[in-house]
């Protein structure tokens, strides 16, 4: 059950960044908000601007800042890059990525 920690659990999974960073120095990282289901009045968000994509938006650029980092936003599809300065892979290489993982994403454009 939802215990409304979530700005807690969103840094706690953002803490493995800065370790994989270690083994791999060029990684970006993108990721997408799930939407909330609400049970009781069988209802579920749409896909953009969801209430978890919301506090990425507002968290992440205060935990990673733009030294390591370019932050892109997706607000139609509640996602989230972070493109590493470093990396060898274009953002485009990565939003194909990204896009192969999530492939009901594939009709939206970010």
């Amino acid at each position: 059950m939802n215990k409304g920690d979530l700005g807690n659990i969103i840094m706690s999974c953002a803490k493995v960044i800065p370790l994989l960073l270690k083994t791999y120095p060029d990684a970006s990282f993108c990721f997408a908000a799930s939407r909330s289901v609400d049970v009781r009045n069988s209802t579920i968000e749409d896909y953009g601007q969801t209430q978890r994509f919301r506090l990425y938006h507002y968290m992440i650029p205060l935990k990673f800042g733009t030294v390591t980092f370019e932050h892109f936003t997706y607000a139609a599809i509640s996602s989230y890059l972070l493109y590493n300065r470093a990396a060898t892979s274009s953002k485009d290489e990565i939003e194909i990525m990204f896009r192969s993982t999530y492939s009901n994403l594939s009709e939206i454009n970010l």
